[in-house]
């Protein structure tokens, strides 16, 4: 018999010992009036504020396996009802049938196999030979100097990236509106921008950031501040930021879009809200440039509140967006991380310039080092599932990996071509859909390169490609898979060592072929998800809670002990 109804019955007895003893009390007159230990108004309390919490009368306790059972029937009641409503069929109960039904099996079938890691998206044969035209690149203007990184949003209406001026500009989708994301350094480049209220304030001795108005030290005859003077302003910024001091290097979002999260040169890891696009909270810990920042790409809207980051410390962490809060620092690096991928729960990648690449699986608190890929230092890489990834770096190389062989499956020497420079042409940037064999890679070369990586012939192959002029600083695919976002310099985003004049600073949106495109998975909405979890736990005391998950642990435990 499940415990549940074991606390039932036992909580049904306990009322009638009550009652008795009540009524004995009633029949002597109130004698044990004395010596009433107070326990009865205690569990009257406890029970009151149970059903105060739940909003309903108390109800009786629902063993642990029906819940199971009704949620599990609820989520397929909703995905039957999306199904039926995407193809416009549905019977008077508003259940899928034939056809519809099997996509609702196929769906379940999908998440099973992504839990497993076992899913894998076979898109490479088709894309191979699509032809991707000029005119399928649309530019969008916006960025004073180099675009250093780009983030979408995950329901598409916005991107986001980062610029070596400081700011961060934010395009509406479809329109392409752009919006400056300023404060630090880049108010002083914009100052000419900010209209005659921000030069009476200049004037007045005042420097306007994001809307705060704060004193600083009156400009010198000369124009010039002293370095000290300098030092002063730069120290009033960094106790309260607004932005960075430096060029933005990295740009991710919340996986319920609403927050964006960038990087800097200045050591800066800052929060915005995308609803004011003003910082809400600073990240402090790294004592370098923070080269790169992720979210986990499969998650779901606002339910993995997990931040990665990477510096020139040589350090990750992990923080919480939720709380706000520093959770972990990752350790192994012996020189300076530069890219950074976030996959699936707890598990990360990180490239560094000491030619390594390192898989973080957070959870188990382990790592796995790839080394002797690279003969330079590595600047991208790419999940392509939990087992599979792609690198690329300074030599040129784009190179191909198993989680599985510490040895590279395979490697293109000069991928992109030579520089007009002399040498290969750095790999700046990478991408890879979710759990595809595919990988997208950018450089200067004037292309954007689409790769078929075939783990099983241990081989990676040119695809198709895209024009585009400048160095290909940062690369982003849209969750439906129907365009890739582009950021482009006429600079590389970690230095100025050379430069293409002829290219502009801005954003590329490169329309991919529809082979590319995702349907649409059929879910709970986030919503209805969070709706069900609450009531479940409004449901249930602290007490159950815990020993749920204990006949959890047992179940888990038995199920090791069938294996072996």
């Amino acid at each position: 018999m499940p415990p549940s109804r074991g606390r039932s019955g036992g909580g049904r007895g306990r009322g009638r010992g009550r009652a008795g003893a009540s009524a004995k009390r009633a029949k002597t007159g109130g004698d044990d009036e004395d010596i009433d230990s107070g326990e009865d108004s205690g569990d009257e309390e406890a029970a009151a504020h149970a059903a105060f919490l739940a909003d309903e009368p108390e109800p009786d306790m629902e063993p642990a396996h029906e819940r199971r059972v009704r949620l599990a029937k609820e989520m397929i009641a909703a995905m039957d009802q999306a199904a039926a409503s995407r193809s416009g069929h549905a019977d008077s109960s508003g259940v899928a049938r034939g056809a519809q039904a099997d996509a609702v099996a196929e769906a379940l079938e999908e998440d099973a196999m992504r839990q497993r890691n076992q899913w894998r998206h076979r898109m490479a044969s088709s894309i191979a030979g699509a032809s991707i035209m000029p005119a399928d690149v649309r530019r969008l203007k916006g960025a004073r100097l180099s675009a250093t990184c780009v983030a979408i949003a995950p329901d598409e209406s916005y991107v986001v990236c980062g610029c070596k001026d400081g700011a961060l500009v934010k395009w509406a989708l479809p329109g392409g509106e752009a919006t400056k994301l300023r404060g630090g350094r880049s108010d002083a480049f914009h100052a000419h921008e900010r209209g005659v209220e921000a030069v009476e304030a200049e004037e007045a001795g005042l420097i306007v950031g994001s809307g705060t108005l704060r004193p600083v030290a009156p400009e010198p005859a000369n124009g010039v501040r002293s370095r000290k003077a300098r030092k002063e302003v730069a120290s009033d910024f960094a106790s309260m930021p607004t932005g960075h001091l430096a060029d933005v290097l990295s740009v991710t979002t919340s996986s319920d879009g609403q927050l964006i999260a960038s990087g800097g040169r200045d050591g800066l890891l800052l929060l915005w809200d995308v609803r004011t696009d003003k910082v809400v909270h600073r990240f402090k810990g790294h004592r370098g440039p923070v080269n790169c920042v992720a979210v986990r790409r499969d998650g779901e809207p606002g339910e993995y509140p997990e931040l990665y980051s990477a510096s020139q410390d040589r350090t990750a962490r992990v923080w919480d967006l939720e709380q706000r809060g520093y959770v972990e620092t990752l350790y192994g690096h012996q020189e300076a991380i530069t890219a950074l991928d976030a996959l699936s729960d707890q598990l990360a990648l990180t490239a560094s310039e000491d030619r390594t690449i390192r898989l973080w699986r957070v959870a188990d608190e382990s790592q796995l080092l790839f080394a002797n890929g690279h003969d330079a230092p590595v600047d991208a890489c790419a999940l392509l599932h939990a087992d599979g990834f792609v690198s690329g770096g300074q030599d040129g190389k784009l190179t191909l990996w198993s989680s599985k062989r510490k040895k590279a499956l395979h490697a293109v020497r000069e991928a992109h071509g030579v520089a007009s420079w002399g040498g290969p042409s750095w790999i700046s940037a990478l991408a890879a859909p979710l759990y595809a064999d595919v990988a997208i890679s950018g450089s200067c070369d004037g292309f954007v390169r689409f790769w078929h990586a075939d783990e099983d012939e241990r081989k990676l192959s040119p695809l198709t490609m895209a024009p585009v002029t400048g160095f290909v600083n940062g690369l982003a695919i849209a969750p439906s898979g129907k365009f890739i976002a582009a950021a482009v310099g006429q600079e590389h985003r970690l230095g100025r060592w050379f430069r293409i004049p002829e290219a502009k600073n801005g954003l590329a949106l490169i329309t991919t072929p529809s082979t590319m495109h995702t349907k649409p998975r059929l879910k709970l909405s986030p919503a209805a998800a969070l709706k069900a979890r609450l009531k479940r736990k409004m449901k249930m005391s602290p007490a159950d809670q815990g020993e749920e998950e204990d006949d959890d642990d047992d179940e888990d435990d038995d199920d090791d002990d069938d294996d072996e």
